[in-house]
């Protein structure tokens, strides 16, 4: 579980770097992330993360508190 301190935008492009990046750090596409961004705005807009990851083959989903992601991540 990665849990977000961004407050408000970040930019669309930055969120396709990140996650074009993750096979530089060694993330795997069997690896399962939950994000939790406890900011509204930022949670709206971090929503991308999870549509790119989704798109290149990876499994995660956001969340907007810890109880949430928690829970998806026991029921997997």
């Amino acid at each position: 579980m990665v849990v977000s301190k961004v407050k408000g935008r970040l930019p669309i492009v930055s969120a396709f770097n990140i996650t074009e990046s993750l096979d530089i750090i060694g993330w795997q596409p069997d690896f399962i992330v939950a994000g939790v961004a406890p900011d509204k705005i930022a949670f709206t807009n971090l929503l991308i993360f999870e549509t790119i990851m989704q798109n290149l083959g990876y499994e995660g989903k956001m969340f907007e508190n810890e109880n949430e992601a928690k829970k998806w991540l026991l029921d997997l």
